[in-house]
Order: C-alpha cells, then structure tokens, then sequence
C-alpha cells in the first residue's frame, strides 16, 4: 500500500477542520468509517488524494447532519426547559444545573447518533461483501442457487470477510456436493484436495452443515 489507514484517517481530518471548520462527529465514527472504506477501496494503485476526493463528500454529509441534531436538540430541550429567573440574595448560579444536564443530554443524544451510524455502516459494507461472494461464485461455476442460499445462511459474513478465501472452500464443498450425489462438478475447484479422496467423514460434516440440501443439476 502506498498509505496507512492512520494516514488516510489524517487526512480526511484535515480536510473537514480545514479554515477552522468544527467537526462535530467523534473520533471513534470517523476512524470506524474510515477504516472501512480503506479495506473496501484501497489497492496498490490506490493515491490518497484521488481516495480523499472521492469520500470525502460523505463525511462532510454526515458532519453536517451530526451538527443540525445537536443545534436542533439543544433548541428543543431549551424551549421545554426554560432558565429560571435569578432569585435574589442566591450565591449559586441558576444556570450551572441547567447547563450539566443539558450536556448530559446531548452527550447521550451523540453516542445514540454514533450507533446508529456505525450499525448502518456495518450493514452496508456486510451486503457489499456478500454481493462480492456470490460474483465469485458465479465465476467459479456455482450456479445451483438453492443450495448457494443454504450455504450462505451458514456463513457469517461481515466486513472482514476473505472473499478468495470463502470462494475456495465454498468450490470445494460445493464439487463434494455434486460428487456424493452423481452431479458434475463445475469446471474449476480451489486447487485444493481431489473430489475422489475426500473422506466420508468429512462429507457428512459438510452435507450436516448444508443442512441436508441437496444440489440440485
């Protein structure tokens, strides 16, 4: 790689503070994003500005919506909760319990936003690994679709996901498939073992995991 993750986080912060811009989103959203978008889009090829162009827009969307809930959050709880008039001859200031409790709030209401944010993160980037896995597999001659939909109800996909590697044991149980049950396997495999010499055990494990699915030609 030509950059680090903590380069590209850099950078990004330094567009989004540039000319004293505040940034309203928290370290932990902008580097949960920003590693995410690095291990999706980053190759050897990849040039950090040309990356920072292109994403950048998303970051700047969000830091603006994080700054309009907080403006409007604090004009709500402010209209509902009203400063109370100085009372005379009083040492504390009235406002001192009212300002705690209002960044309270707002801290509360910052860490839902920062949830909400990274769940829908995660699920995005975990549809865009599964959409990765099955162009795979449609490369590597899987094309019986019910039992790719057996087979991925068993696999836990996420971000992190090794596609190559998914694919290669998803070839090698599929061609067991097909061989314990007469079929033909597809025209590669993963370059793993041969078909013939796969033990019975461990075609009873796979046919258990696949939950009793049988390929169908």
């Amino acid at each position: 790689m030509k950059f680090t993750k903590e380069q590209l986080l850099d950078a990004l912060k330094a567009k989004l503070t540039a000319n004293g811009k505040h940034l309203s989103i928290s370290e932990k959203t902008i580097k949960s994003l920003s590693d995410s978008h690095y291990d999706l889009l980053v190759s050897e090829e990849t040039e950090i500005d040309d990356l920072v162009s292109k994403i950048l827009p998303q970051y700047v969307s969000l830091n603006g919506n994080y700054e309009k809930d907080n403006a409007d959050f604090i004009k709500k709880w402010k209209e509902e909760h009203p400063e109370p008039k100085p009372k005379p001859d009083k040492t504390p200031n009235p406002d001192d319990n009212g300002s705690s409790e209002v960044e309270k709030k707002l801290l509360e209401r910052l860490e839902a936003l920062e949830k909400k944010e990274a769940e829908a993160e995660a699920a995005r980037l975990t549809s865009v690994k599964r959409g990765e896995l099955l162009e795979k597999f449609k490369e590597k001659g899987i094309s019986d679709n019910k039992w790719i939909d057996a087979y991925l109800k068993k696999l836990s996909i996420s971000k992190d996901t090794d596609i190559e590697a998914e694919t290669a044991d998803a070839l090698d149980f599929y061609n067991l498939s097909h061989a314990n049950n007469g079929g033909r396997n597809t025209p590669g495999n993963s370059g793993g073992n041969n078909n013939g010499d796969i033990s019975a055990e461990r075609w009873k494990g796979v046919n258990k995991a696949l939950g009793g699915i049988t390929p169908q030609k």
